[in-house]
């Protein structure tokens, strides 16, 4: 869980800095600041939805698993023989 804590936190920090680069570069600045960005801004939402998937696929997992039942049927057979 660690990596995920420090992916959401990278891609956090790069959608806040890139949307500081868009606004700053959109008001006054040069037109490569305004590019730089918008590939920081989707960088960082990157980071965010890979750290979403990698909790939710976790966590499907984990129910899947739980679902699962492996105990023989009544008299030692399978239950779907």
């Amino acid at each position: 869980m660690r990596r995920t804590t420090v992916l959401v936190t990278a891609g956090l920090v790069l959608t806040v800095g890139g949307g500081g680069l868009l606004w700053r570069g959109a008001a006054e600045g040069p037109s490569g600041l305004t590019v730089a960005g918008i590939l920081v801004v989707v960088a960082g939402l990157a980071c965010l939805r890979i750290g979403y998937w990698r909790v939710r696929v976790e966590a499907m997992t984990r129910a899947g698993l739980a679902l699962r039942d492996d105990r023989p049927g009544p008299a030692g057979r399978d239950r779907d023989a």
